[in-house]
């Protein structure tokens, strides 16, 4: 039988690599490093083949459209995704699920289950406080390229990703809180390889949670058990490990801007506010939100 493709998305730093190296422990997950599979290969040919649906019927016109049936352009990506999740599991012989750990792919976890339907998701969801914190910290150092430096862009990040995480089938995702794993790694742990139908001995859970101390991966210890050489992350990608760690990183005005931005879905989620005032908009955030309307109704009139 082949392995089940199992996806584990979320907003970047999020911690979706601490619970990745967890379950790689398990002997029978294959993982490797983030792919992006769908995000950057086949999302990219997705996004044409829709593009060219919108081409005036009737006319002859160039493109895989004229030649495959819906159905057999989605048999194609699928066959093509299975391949490269056939060369991960055969990283692992006897790995029974193969667990593609590219965040991103939240975004077309739609897609995915067309292309690939007996696929599973882990969605894992952060503080967005927090989950700002680090995105902004990456931003400033090692993920200069992607990553916001300031906290309005970081909290929109979370919201889109996370949103998109919630949009799932519920049957098909489950969702692995942050806060959760630092309260209790091998309850939780122990919690998601049940979910995933994974027979595991008592004291696995507390010996991967041990192996995978943030301390362990910050001074550079190398797993065994690793997909991947940790050590080959960059400097700053394993930062301080803790839940609240935003109320020290995060300036006040910061928190503020997060929890207007994200507050509708924290609610929703559960996530307290720190500020009683989080609902009235930050003066410089209202500024900018007037400024992109105005450019957007000048567009508008222009066009």
């Amino acid at each position: 039988m082949a392995p089940r493709p199992v996806f584990l998305v979320g907003c970047p730093r999020s911690g979706t690599t601490w619970l990745q190296l967890l379950l790689a422990h398990h002997p029978k997950v294959a993982t490797w490093h983030e792919t992006n599979l769908f995000l950057t290969y086949l999302g990219p040919l997705r996004h044409e083949w829709r593009r060219e649906s919108g081409f005036e019927p009737g006319r002859l016109r160039a493109g895989l459209r004229e030649l495959l049936a819906p159905e057999e352009f989605l048999a194609l990506c699928g066959r093509f995704a299975t391949s490269v999740l056939e060369r991960v599991a055969a990283r692992r012989p006897g790995a029974e699920l193969v667990l593609e750990k590219s965040p991103g792919h939240v975004l077309l976890a739609g897609f995915i289950l067309e292309a690939l339907p007996d696929a599973r998701f882990l969605h894992l969801v952060r503080d967005p406080r927090g989950t700002a914190a680090s995105l902004m910290a990456a931003g400033r150092s090692w993920a200069r390229r992607w990553a916001p430096r300031k906290a309005e862009k970081a909290a929109l990040e979370w919201v889109r990703m996370v949103e998109h995480g919630l949009r799932i089938p519920g049957d098909r995702c489950l969702e692995v809180r942050y806060e959760a794993l630092h309260r209790d790694g091998p309850g939780t742990l122990a919690a998601v390889l049940r979910w995933l139908g994974l027979e595991f001995e008592e004291g696995f859970p507390a010996g991967a949670v041990e192996a995978c101390e943030i301390e362990k991966l910050r001074e550079g210890r190398g797993d065994p058990e690793a997909p991947f050489d940790t050590r080959r992350q960059p400097q700053g990608f394993y930062r301080r490990g803790e839940a609240d760690g935003w109320r020290d990183e995060l300036a006040p005005y910061e928190i503020r801007v997060v929890e207007y931005v994200a507050g509708p879905l924290m609610d929703r989620l559960g996530y307290e506010r720190s500020r009683s005032d989080s609902r009235r908009i930050p003066w410089r955030l209202a500024l900018r939100r007037a400024h992109r309307r105005l450019r957007a109704a000048l567009r508008r009139k222009r066009g």
